[in-house]
Parts: structure tokens; C-alpha cells; sequence
């Protein structure tokens, strides 16, 4: 982890340098041609700093899937283990920052948001509620999965409109903060087209 953190940084900083160079250098962009040039220079510096961002995604999963699958196999000593809890998400806390710092002062600031706004996305889970809920009916067991529904649902309160995000961009009667889960898998059956991926899909196509 401590090789990733500098090797890491040290791209990360390189890519933002380039990027400003590229933003500095070309001021002029009120020409046709100027535009052009500007945005094929910026193109793949750009996609270099979503990949960055992307990469930092990949590997923090992977720690944290690793942390709670293997390291319980081989770690007997649970004090040791919690220890190695601490300095993971530790080390994960001080590469966000150091990602943030480095994007501070920069043109391509805006980059970040873009990422963040793309991590959210992933937490996504309308149609997994759905899955669970239905999953439980269909083994007769629906009353007994409501208290384990009610934890899921509030252990995402804290980001509770990117994870069910249905109500908020169709529109819906819907109360994040005084309604459930219940009632919005209510809605979710009565309008089974307004799904989280044909928004994203509608807005594709429309552009």
C-alpha cells in the first residue's frame, strides 16, 4: 500500500501538471481551431486522470473485499486483525486526501467532483432491494426479512438518494426522510419503467 501511495501521488501530480500546462498554454480558444486544438490536447489527459481516479476505486475495493474475505483466514490474533483494519481504512482516509490536495489548485478540479458524483453511482441498489425483498416472499419468509430490510435501508441513510435515487429524479410522491423502503418499492411496481439504468440509458441516447 505504501508503493501505491507514492507511486500513485507522484503520476497523479504529473498528470495534473500536464493538464494545466495544456489549460495555460492555450489560451486562446475563440477560434474554431483553437477549440479543436485545446480539446485534442486535453482529451487524453483527461482520460489519463479518469483512469487515475478510477484505478484509486479499483484498488480500495479490492482491499476492503480482501480485509474482510482473507485476512480473518490468516490472521488468527484478533487484536492484530483490528490493528490491520485500522491502518487499511487509515492509509484509504490519507490517499483521499492526498488526491484532493493535489486537485486543489488545478484547472481540472472539476474532475474530481465528476469522479465522486461516479463512485456515488455505484452504491446504487433500488433493484437489489427488489431482488432481496422478492427472494424472501418466494421462500415465505417476507415478515421475517423486515427488520434485516429495515438495517440495509438505514445503514444507507447517509447517502440514502444516490443509493435509491428513483424517487428523486422521476419525480415520485416520495419523503426521503419520513418514507421507507416499503414505500418505495411500492412506487418501483407501479412505475417498473422508471428504472435508475433507462435514465442513464435516455440520457445517453440524447446525447
Amino acid at each position: 500500500m505504501e508503493t501505491f501511495e507514492k507511486a500513485y501521488i507522484l503520476l497523479l501530480a504529473k498528470v495534473i501538471q500536464k493538464f494545466d500546462k495544456v489549460h495555460s498554454d492555450q489560451l486562446d480558444t475563440t477560434t474554431k481551431d483553437a477549440k479543436e486544438k485545446y480539446a485534442a490536447q486535453l482529451q487524453p489527459i483527461n482520460k489519463a486522470l479518469d483512469e487515475l481516479l478510477d484505478i484509486f476505486y479499483e484498488i480500495m475495493i479490492a482491499y476492503v473485499i480482501r480485509s474482510v474475505i482473507l485476512w480473518p483466514k490468516k490472521i488468527e490474533n484478533g487484536n492484530i486483525l483490528n490493528k490491520a483494519y485500522s491502518i487499511l481504512f487509515s492509509k484509504i482516509a490519507s490517499i483521499r486526501t492526498l488526491i484532493a490536495q493535489a486537485f486543489e489548485d488545478s484547472y481540472s478540479k472539476n474532475l474530481l467532483n465528476k469522479f465522486e458524483n461516479i463512485a456515488m453511482s455505484r452504491t446504487y441498489m433500488t433493484q437489489s432491494l427488489l431482488n432481496h425483498k422478492g427472494i424472501f416472499k418466494n421462500a415465505n419468509m417476507e415478515k421475517e426479512s423486515d427488520e434485516l430490510m429495515d438495517s440495509i435501508w438505514n445503514i444507507h441513510k447517509e447517502c440514502i438518494q444516490d443509493v435509491f435515487p428513483e424517487p428523486l429524479i422521476y419525480g415520485w410522491e416520495f419523503d426521503y426522510k419520513n418514507d421507507g423502503w416499503k414505500r418505495l418499492i411500492q412506487l418501483q411496481m407501479q412505475h417498473p419503467e422508471q428504472t435508475y439504468d433507462n435514465f442513464i440509458e435516455n440520457l445517453l441516447t440524447k446525447s
